[in-house]
C-alpha cells in the first residue's frame, strides 16, 4: 500500500540513501518483504486477506530510503546487492526499516 503514512514518507526522503548514504535523489522503498498492515494495527477480516500479489506494496511503515540508482540496483540484484539472496534481502531491509523507525520516533 502506499500513502498512508505521508509524513513519515517525507520524512524519509530527506534522509541519506540506506545503501550508499547520498542524500540525491532520494525515494522511499517500500520492503519486498513487508506486511499490508503496520505492527499494531487491526487486520482486516480474513475474507479480503493482506497477503501482498504482485503490484502491491507494503504499508508505509515498511519504508526505507533509497536513492534512485540504489533503488533500482535493489530490485534487478545489480551493483552493492549483486549475489544477495532473498534471505539477505529480506533481512537488510527489515534491519533497515527497524533503524530508520527508531530514527523517526527520536526525531519527533
Amino acid at each position: 500500500m502506499a500513502g498512508e503514512l505521508p509524513e513519515y514518507t517525507a520524512w524519509l526522503r530527506n534522509r541519506p540513501c540506506a545503501a550508499c548514504r547520498t542524500r540525491l535523489m532520494v525515494e522511499v522503498h517500500h520492503a519486498t518483504n513487508g506486511d499490508t498492515v503496520a505492527p499494531g494495527d487491526p487486520r482486516p477480516p480474513k475474507s479480503t486477506g493482506t497477503r501482498r500479489g504482485k503490484g502491491q506494496k507494503a504499508h508505509d511503515y515498511y519504508t526505507i530510503p533509497l536513492c534512485f540508482w540504489c533503488h533500482a540496483n535493489f530490485h534487478s540484484m545489480r551493483g552493492e546487492f549483486a549475489g544477495w539472496d532473498k534471505a539477505k534481502r529480506n533481512l537488510w531491509q527489515l534491519h533497515e526499516v527497524g533503524r530508520h523507525r527508531l530514527a523517526y520516533e527520536g526525531d519527533r
